[in-house]
């Protein structure tokens, strides 16, 4: 069975509410949320454990809601591997209002990582890859800030000297040049795909555009998979003669 090393540089302790009808300018009478561990790293530790493979999570922590993160990971039984920090890891807060489906979600910007702890966090991203030797290195989600965005093509560089397999799942520059200095996966969702191909702003791909952006995006990677939410996934792969292929729900590597 594989086995997962995800690095999540900007983590965050999730709060999540529920409210028949939000109003602006009045109190808004809600149950307790549900609290859980969040980032984007996490969720993929978590999944490839649901699904049963093995996984661990690299995570920079600090302050109370660190201190939280780090016991709800741990309570629910995803391995973890703390960098201390000395900012307070950030708090998400979503609430869904039930009336309509819709969604408010504040998404703080979290803490700033200054370079001695860059460096420490791609410290532990080594000995966790001498002392587990996982199948995969994944980083994932945004980088904190602080983090230059060749953050994640160093992480892979680290991963390619280990031998071992390297996906960037972010976003814009991290995503960009983590890519173009080599991957063995991509998994961009359609408007990230659109941005890696050079399109400016949010409008994502066309349904008709889909295969030929996961072809396109074969220049950086042997295997693209471009998400696309409930419509599942495209794929494009290395073999002869093979064209992108729709998935008919979304793809979990493990």
């Amino acid at each position: 069975m594989s086995t997962i090393a995800t690095l999540t540089p900007n983590p965050s302790v999730d709060l999540l509410f529920e409210a028949t009808r939000l109003v602006w300018d009045d109190a808004n009478r809600v149950e307790p949320p549900r609290r859980r561990a969040g980032g984007q790293g996490v969720n993929v530790a978590r999944a490839a454990r649901v699904l049963g493979g093995d996984a661990v999570a690299i995570v920079p922590l600090g302050g109370a809601a660190g201190r939280e993160l780090r016991e709800i990971l741990e309570a629910e039984g995803t391995p973890v591997r703390v960098l201390p920090i000395a900012g307070e890891t950030r708090i998400f807060c979503g609430t869904r209002e039930t009336d309509t489906g819709r969604s408010l979600l504040l998404n703080p910007r979290g803490p700033i990582l200054f370079p001695d702890e860059a460096e420490r966090l791609l410290a532990e991203v080594v000995r966790a890859l001498d002392e587990l030797r996982p199948t995969w290195l994944a980083c994932c989600g945004s980088l904190a800030r602080g983090l230059d965005p060749d953050f994640y093509a160093r992480a892979g560089a680290l991963a390619r000297e280990h031998a071992i397999a390297f996906v960037p799942d972010g976003d814009g520059d991290a995503l960009r040049l983590a890519a173009a200095a080599g991957c063995d996966l991509l998994v961009p969702n359609e408007h990230e795909a659109a941005r890696l191909l050079g399109r400016e702003g949010t409008e994502g791909l066309q349904p008709g555009e889909v295969a030929a952006a996961a072809a396109a995006l074969r220049r950086w990677a042997p295997l693209v998979c471009i998400t696309l939410g409930a419509g599942g996934a495209v794929c494009a792969d290395a073999r002869p003669g093979a064209r992108p292929r729709p998935v008919c729900r979304p793809v979990y590597w493990v």
